[in-house]
């Protein structure tokens, strides 16, 4: 079990790893938690940062640029008022 390889109560550390959740930066399994690739970005950019190396440069995918948007449905954009 992690919380007790860590030394740490077992609900103060689910609920750092639900707050993890809701920042998007874990995905939870059946059993067990994994790193989303948000979370391994953002892993990497600390350890980067605490290593004192330049941060590696990652490909942008085309939903991180900005203004970017999930494509609607046909017709759904008529569907909607303005």
């Amino acid at each position: 079990m992690i919380a007790g390889a860590l030394g740490w109560i077992r609900a103060d550390f689910k609920q750092h790893v639900r707050r993890l959740k809701e920042l998007g930066l874990t995905i939870s399994l059946d059993v067990g938690y994994r790193l989303s690739p948000r979370g391994a970005a953002y892993l990497a950019a600390v350890q980067d940062r605490d290593s004192g190396s330049p941060p590696k440069r990652r490909p942008r995918s085309p939903m991180s640029s900005p203004g970017a948007r999930l494509a609607e449905p046909r017709g759904a954009a008529a569907e909607q008022p303005r």
